[in-house]
């Protein structure tokens, strides 16, 4: 699967220079270095199966009637899409979201709307591809070090960018105001300026009274990957959330599957 994707993506020529991990510090030796693809591809299918997959059989969530979308509403959901990310499972480059042929255009228009009214996305749009950068670049990794990313198909891109407004209208004025992280136009540099200003001011204040202050910084691993989908659900449920948003994300959180590396589902 893998030669096949390095194939299509240099004949499409989507593929981009990226530091994909190939060798992995041996997580019970950390001065051995592992090389054999065999080896490598099982520690990380272990690690990621551990933390997506789980055992228990959730149930579904239960999906309303969700409104047929229009031509236009397509191809402006087209134009929010980032492209050249790289070919998901099916091998349909994201290009195809930049085409302006109406007949293209008006195909997918029907699938997306095939898919709402069957309230399934089909194989393989459902699948996304799960791709393991390394955040030490000209390091060897360990399995921490990988920063995993989902490559998924240009249909469920369409989908997500549909009630992309309708989630921004609702949530973001929602959002603390302390809040940094994951907030559009703040930055790294933004962060760091924000923290020698708050630092300046603590400084300045009456309250400073020695100069044995400390800065703590807490990070929780995998804190995103481990949030509870029924929770989330019903806290979506209690805002001004269109009836047709939410069914659309409970229909993505019914369907969507991912590969582990390898191809190992």
């Amino acid at each position: 699967m893998k030669e096949f994707h390095n194939i299509i993506g240099n004949v499409l020529r989507v593929r981009r220079k990226v530091f994909v991990a190939q060798e992995i510090r041996d997580p019970t030796t950390p001065n051995e270095i592992i090389h054999e693809p065999n080896r490598v591809r099982n520690l990380i299918s272990e690690k990621y199966r551990k933390l997506y997959v789980s055992e228990t059989k959730k149930p579904l969530f239960e999906v309303g009637n969700i409104k047929p979308v229009s031509y236009r509403n397509v191809l402006d959901a087209a134009k929010m899409v980032s492209i050249g990310k790289g070919l998901g499972i099916d091998c349909i480059p994201d290009q195809i979201l930049r085409d302006t042929n109406e007949v293209i255009t008006k195909k997918l228009t029907d699938l997306v709307n095939l898919i709402f009214k069957s309230k399934k996305i089909p194989t393989p749009f459902a699948f996304a591809r799960l791709h393991l950068l390394n955040k030490l670049k000209g390091v060897t990794p360990g399995l921490d070090d990988l920063r995993p990313i989902m490559i998924s198909s240009p249909v469920i891109k369409i989908i997500e960018a549909l009630i992309l407004q309708d989630l921004k209208r609702t949530l973001v004025p929602m959002i603390c105001p302390a809040q940094t992280g994951f907030i559009p136009e703040y930055s790294t540099q933004t962060h760091i300026l924000r923290l020698i200003g708050k630092v300046i001011d603590y400084k300045k204040s009456k309250t400073f009274k020695t100069r044995r202050w400390k800065i703590l910084f807490i990070d929780f691993k995998t804190a995103f990957d481990r949030v509870d989908h029924k929770q989330l659900m019903n806290k979506l449920e209690k805002t001004d959330l269109k009836h047709d948003t939410l069914n659309v994300i409970k229909l993505l959180y019914n369907s969507y599957h991912f590969t582990l590396p390898g191809g190992e589902l």
